[in-house]
């Protein structure tokens, strides 16, 4: 049958497929408790726009309490977060929080981000070999660095516009990918760049192995929360 919850959108992020909902549970008494990441019935669990969307077609957007019907917890290695929601009971928009009401649950700093030294080919300190990865269980931090800028520049082949976040907590840096789309068409309309951002509560996450099984976790930025309006 399940169990009906209630979490705090803390991110509606892009994947190859679909989209990533994570939050943190509400209570009754409104107090913010354990991730829950709802995740669809395929390979990737990302989730389609039916599985995701309100009952007026929206999208959820980040702060909103959202109210959803799950059925099981459902981990995978790492993220332990996951739940599968049930099918065909459309989730709820039933209020609103601010980011003053994130303060409580924002996370200290862990001293690394899992795994610190790998990097990709556009990042740093960007990824986790999976050799490492046994090591951990969690996949969802809510942060506030000590700095955040953002860049926007061109990468692949054909290229393609890239927004990245440059992080600091103390002296630890970080270039990751920014997979928030809000976020992405805020910097990236600007064009290509570097742009200095206030801090603002993070939601990161660390991904699934790319490519195979074998492959590794890249860290993401699912979303930058609280930008303020263009």
């Amino acid at each position: 049958m399940g169990f009906v919850t209630r979490i705090v959108c803390l991110a509606n992020s892009r994947k190859r497929d679909g989209h990533c909902v994570a939050g943190l549970e509400l209570d009754e008494n409104g107090k913010l408790g354990r991730w829950i990441r709802p995740v669809g019935p395929r390979e990737s669990e990302s989730l389609t726009p039916d599985e995701r969307r309100y009952p007026d077609g929206t999208e959820p957007q980040l702060l909103d309490v959202i109210e959803m019907t799950l059925l099981e917890r459902f981990p995978w290695g790492h993220q332990t977060e996951n739940y599968r929601p049930r099918p065909g009971r459309p989730w709820k928009r039933i209020g609103k929080l601010s980011c003053a009401d994130l303060a409580p649950a924002v996370q200290k700093f862990p001293g690394s981000l899992w795994f610190d030294g790998p990097s990709g080919g556009y990042g740093f300190n960007d990824k986790v070999p999976a050799d490492k990865l046994a090591a951990f269980s969690y996949s969802l931090l809510l942060l506030v660095p000590d700095r955040i800028r953002i860049e926007v520049q061109e990468e692949g082949n054909p290229k393609k516009k890239k927004v990245r976040a440059d992080l600091l907590f103390g002296y630890k840096h970080y270039l990751l990918p920014v997979t928030d789309p809000v976020a992405e068409r805020h910097f990236a309309r600007r064009g290509l760049g570097k742009v200095s951002c206030a801090p603002l509560p993070l939601c990161v996450s660390l991904s699934k192995p790319y490519p195979g099984p074998r492959g590794p976790c890249y860290k993401l930025v699912a979303a930058l929360i609280g930008l303020p309006n263009p």
